[in-house]
């Protein structure tokens, strides 16, 4: 249609004769007619116009269109975050849920197995003093074990109530520990005692009781709360014959360092790594059914952490299940200060009283006798057996041959191959065996090369008596605080 008026317009423009033949137009001026055309023009490109218009709306829609699905996207994501929310919120509520149930089945188990160990002693304590008062014909042998079997019981009864009132306490924060100056080795004595008592009792007398003191000397005062320190060692003892059927029972305690370390060892059933995570915790007692087999209440090992932590110390246990274990608990060691332990020696104690290695078997590798002597010299008095090799091929020989070795003290300096090469092949043959390097290289690279080679530790020429003497120490007597 366009096309027509365009055509149309254009043949009244070339045929100006046509003009005047037309009525009106006369009237007609240039500006009205190119005006005209202009409009023609315009409604020629129309179709232009439309298409621009559809464009602008198509771009509107889309951009309406991206901008809503962008709002969605966005209140979903919104949606998926307060779902997950609201299901991290379920499994936490899920797992407090069960921790709850948790607790109070074990409280419910504590509360039964108190209640079982409450009623056993009073059972008896009831019964043989019924007996003991209706009985007008009873024999002097039958009164008195009567008597013993109510005082027995009796014990037991308060031993359970202290333990009970002790846990309050240390759970409120209000068990109070006082200190005082003592002698330790007549406690250690008395626990010895009991040990075997305690063994006997439960008629396990092929046990093996050992009793090891770190010092040598009769006396030897600290300073510490000594009821609370026997308490820890009677939880612990116990254990360790409850839970032991044949072996050995060791107690004992060593000075390392600035503490004072005591242990309980036993070859009795051990315990697993899983079992160790809940050991200390409160309302436990080792696997399912050992109460009842074997008596108590499941205090002792959370007293004695108590206990331990209030003395600024803490307690650990090592242990292979099926091999016995080892309970370990270290406090400062606090010497007297009183004038007549100082004139005692209690501070300045010897080298052959501060270490015990009876049995302990230490190979020197030195190619200079003199040198040799002197550590013999420096460490005599500590009841340990030295040899001597003049190089690394020799105690490479030696260590593999003689497995009673405890301790190399291995000399850099040596002919044939130095003490790094000898110690990386002794490694080889006996890789648990310490090898402690002395030299008089003393430069940080010499120890770091030391301790590649292999070495547990290092000393440095001249050897200082006290240092060398408690390398020695913490090595032959290793612990693990850590499952």
């Amino acid at each position: 249609m366009s096309n027509i008026i365009s055509k149309s317009v254009s043949l009244f423009i070339l045929d100006a004769s046509l003009w005047n033949d037309i009525p009106l137009c006369s009237h007609l001026n240039s500006s009205s007619i190119f005006s005209d055309l202009t409009v023609f023009r315009f409604l020629n490109n129309g179709a232009l116009f439309y298409a621009l218009a559809l464009f602008i709306i198509l771009l509107t829609v889309i951009f309406l269109l991206f901008k809503c699905n962008r709002d969605n996207k966005k209140r979903i994501q919104k949606q998926q975050d307060y779902l997950n929310k609201i299901e991290d919120i379920n499994k936490g509520l899920e797992v407090a849920k069960q921790k709850v149930q948790e607790a109070n089945q074990l409280k419910m188990f504590f509360l039964a197995n108190i209640s079982h160990e409450l009623r056993t002693p009073l059972n008896s304590i009831v019964g043989f003093s019924e007996l003991l008062t209706e009985g007008d014909n009873l024999s002097h042998e039958t009164v008195e074990q009567y008597s013993r079997s109510i005082r027995v019981n009796s014990d037991l009864l308060l031993n359970l109530i202290n333990d009970i009132t002790d846990l309050s306490k240390i759970e409120t924060n209000q068990l109070q520990v006082q200190y005082k100056e003592f002698d330790l080795h007549p406690m250690m004595d008395e626990l010895y005692e009991y040990a075997q008592k305690e063994r006997n009792e439960l008629d396990k007398a092929e046990i093996k009781v050992t009793l090891d003191k770190g010092i040598r000397k009769n006396s030897f005062y600290i300073k510490s709360d000594e009821n609370r320190l026997r308490q820890v060692f009677i939880n612990l003892i116990n254990n360790a014959v409850k839970f032991t059927t044949s072996g050995e029972i060791r107690i004992g305690y060593r000075l390392n360092g600035s503490h004072l370390l005591f242990y309980v060892k036993d070859t009795g059933m051990g315990f697993t790594n899983e079992e160790y995570k809940e050991m200390f915790d409160s309302f436990r007692q080792g696997r399912e059914g050992t109460n009842r087999r074997l008596g108590g209440a499941g205090l002792g090992l959370t007293l004695s952490r108590g206990i331990v932590e209030n003395l600024n110390g803490k307690i650990w246990a090592v242990a292979n299940e099926g091999n016995g274990s080892v309970f370990y608990f270290q406090i400062p060691f606090l010497p007297p200060t009183k004038k007549e332990n100082k004139k005692s020696g209690a501070f300045e104690l010897k080298i052959e009283e501060q270490y015990n290695w009876s049995g302990k078997k230490l190979l020197v590798v030195e190619d200079s006798y003199m040198a040799y002597e002197l550590i013999t010299k420096l460490l005599k008095g500590t009841g340990a057996e030295f040899s001597l090799e003049s190089d690394g091929y020799k105690a490479m020989e030696r260590c593999e041959k003689d497995l009673d070795i405890d301790l190399v003290l291995m000399d850099i300096q040596l002919p044939f191959i130095d003490g790094y090469e000898a110690t990386r092949r002794i490694k080889e043959i006996r890789p648990n065996l310490p090898v402690i390097a002395q030299t008089a290289n003393a430069m940080m690279d010499d120890r770091k090369r030391a301790l590649e080679a292999g070495c547990e530790d290092y000393v440095a020429k001249p050897l200082d008596r006290i240092e060398l003497a408690e390398k020695i120490n913490n090595l032959l007597f290793r612990i693990k605080e850590d499952m």
